[in-house]
């Protein structure tokens, strides 16, 4: 397999991780990029080429219509 290329966000993601409380960082800089990500905040715990790991908190929440 060919070495693959950083693209802006994984280089991101490496600078940023290494830093205390890193993840959640990086995870408010997405959901500020990404519509509606900030809605569900969720934490990414693991970027690599072709994977995202990330954690969603299953709220309940009432809607009256």
């Amino acid at each position: 397999m060919a070495k693959e290329k950083l693209t802006k966000v994984m280089a991101l993601y490496k600078r940023v991780t290494r830093l205390p409380f890193g993840q959640k960082i990086f995870s408010i800089m997405v959901a500020r990029m990404a519509p509606y990500f900030s809605t569900i905040k969720p934490l990414i715990t693991e970027l690599r080429a072709n994977y995202c790991e990330c954690l969603i908190k299953k709220e309940k929440v009432f809607r009256i219509i």
